[in-house]
């Protein structure tokens, strides 16, 4: 590839993250914003019950899809740079097959278990949210196929714009749906707004299918053979990714059953159970998640940017990527942490007032404990990405199945010692391990460690006078909502400040990113001192 194919792909690359990262950002915000009303219209309990539903629910997607959206990237990618069109047309079309047969598959599988996994978890009334969202599991399915082939093609517009309508009719839907049908009693309302779940996904798979439609015109014919082909090249690429995706979900299945039964076991009744367990799952994990989607966004560019590379064989490429990945996860994932820690009680006390005192303190302490995974999460979805990305699927997998059994153990011990905040302790430590295995792991190609080491010091150092600064708007301005307002701008400015003044990323660092030049101009201007050390070199070589 010559240089000006180079600067158009990365251009290209550019645009499209811009698109993306904006687009989750605001997708992001809309479905916490969504949480808002909701649990206001449910209630602890309610919020609790329709967290319930959904691990189940991300498993069965998992099974059904997880891991071939990734491998179409991968494959996708590959063979872009090879210049293989009817190979990219042979894998969408066997992927399309694969994902349907296995949608229909586990969205019946979901139908089954609904009374008795309802029973399960001690609430045989979930069973009817079941059956309304398992007809997601096939939508969903078949949307992977489309979003896969455009991230392969690096075209992350459709993905952006359906994310966007996916939540503004979950959330028109879900709530018209959940307040009227509240008059009949809280299972009918959690049952309203899974409805606008499984609408949200119908509607983006249509606007996804017509954005494929509008822009694929090549044809390709898949016959018996050339099908057995690519079904077997995309199962190699993506049952090692399915495997290791599978374990999160599996993981919220066990918490769904396990953190409930086990705050009854300490005395706790089974209605304020199911209210706890809301409070962690609903609130405060919506809130820890949310930092968490520029990191997301981050690896959907990740997975075919250095497939691709790799495919050539460019290793400085692929380290350099790779190390500006960890640096920008760091980025995102310290502020956040801090000013979570330090706003938890604002937070909370802005965005749910219907909750009681009680609750509210509870949410508050959960959310200043859960914000330490921000940081983990975040390390945590980039060293996966970057796993699958070099083809080293199975390290990835081991450390998620050592995870799991941490997780179990220290949920059984810190939950009965510690109530609801040992659920958040144990996903600390369950995030620790993955993020400790995966590093070691990827250590051979930080072949610049010293630099990483640096960049993060600076980061953290940053999010340290941010958090210190931050302190005083929070909780000397009385109003609440003039106090997170004043702490925000003041804790997102005086970080850059800090970021920039400390140079934690490289001009070339800076100019792969979104708004790459712009960052570069405005670093320039505010570390003065530069120039004038550029203009005495000069004047002196001269």
């Amino acid at each position: 590839m010559n240089n000006k194919e180079t600067l158009t792909t990365q251009k290209v690359i550019n645009f499209s993250g811009i698109m993306l990262v904006v687009a989750s950002i605001i997708s992001k915000f809309l479905g916490a914003i969504y949480r808002i009303p909701l649990t206001n219209i449910l209630g602890a309990e309610g919020i609790g019950m329709y967290q319930l539903v959904f691990p189940i629910y991300a498993l069965m997607l998992t099974l059904s899809s997880s891991g071939i959206p990734t491998s179409i990237s991968r494959l996708v990618a590959e063979r872009s740079a090879l210049k293989d069109g009817e190979g990219i047309n042979g894998i969408v079309k066997t992927s399309a097959i694969l994902l349907t047969l296995l949608g229909v598959f586990f969205m019946l599988v979901m139908i089954l278990i609904s009374a008795p996994l309802a029973k399960l978890q001690d609430n045989e009334s979930l069973a009817i949210t079941y059956i309304a969202l398992a007809p997601a599991v096939l939508i969903v399915a078949g949307s992977a196929v489309f979003k896969g082939y455009f991230q392969g093609v690096i075209n992350l517009a459709p993905t952006a714009v359906t994310q966007l309508v996916e939540q503004v009719v979950k959330m028109a839907v879900g709530l018209i749906l959940a307040s009227y049908l509240m008059r009949y009693g809280i299972i009918y309302a959690v049952t309203g707004a899974v409805l606008g779940v499984t609408t949200a996904e119908l509607v983006s798979f249509i606007v996804m299918l017509a954005v494929y439609i509008k822009q694929k015109k090549a044809k390709t014919q898949i016959h018996l053979d050339t099908f057995k082909e690519y079904s077997e090249e995309i199962l190699r690429v993506s049952l090692p990714i399915a495997l290791s995706g599978i374990i999160f979900p599996f993981m919220q299945v066990i918490d769904s059953v396990l953190i409930v039964n086990i705050l009854q076991y300490t005395g706790i009744d089974a209605n304020r159970a199911t209210a706890l367990y809301g409070l962690l799952t609903g609130p405060v994990n919506t809130l820890v998640n949310m930092p968490i989607v520029v990191t997301l966004a981050l690896c959907v560019m990740i997975v075919p940017a250095i497939s691709a590379s790799r495919i050539k064989r460019d290793s400085s490429v692929v380290k350099s990527k790779c190390l500006t990945s960890i640096k920008l996860s760091y980025i995102v994932g310290v502020p956040a942490f801090f000013g979570m820690f330090i706003l938890a009680d604002v937070i909370m006390n802005v965005l749910y007032p219907t909750l009681s005192a009680k609750d509210l303190t509870i949410g508050a302490g959960l959310l200043r404990v859960s914000s330490v995974s921000v940081v983990l999460l975040a390390e945590v979805e980039i060293y996966t990405s970057l796993l699958e990305a070099l083809d080293k699927t199975r390290v990835a997998m081991v450390s998620l199945v050592i995870s799991s059994f941490v997780k179990v153990i220290f949920s059984l011990l810190f939950i009965r010692y510690f109530s609801i905040v040992g659920a958040s302790l144990a996903s600390i430590l369950t995030y620790l391990v993955i993020v400790v295995i995966d590093s070691l792991y990827l250590r051979k190609y930080m072949n610049k460690s010293e630099s990483l080491f640096r960049a993060v010091t600076k980061i953290l150092l940053s999010g340290l006078f941010m958090a210190g600064i931050v302190f005083f708007p929070a909780y000397f301005i009385e109003n609440k909502y003039v106090s997170l307002i004043v702490s925000i701008v003041v804790g997102v400015a005086i970080y850059m400040a800090f970021m920039i003044v400390l140079k934690v990323m490289d001009e070339d660092e800076l100019k792969s990113l979104p708004f790459g030049k712009l960052l570069v101009y405005f670093g320039r201007k505010v570390r003065f001192w530069e120039r004038d050390n550029d203009k005495d070199n000069r004047t002196r070589n001269s």
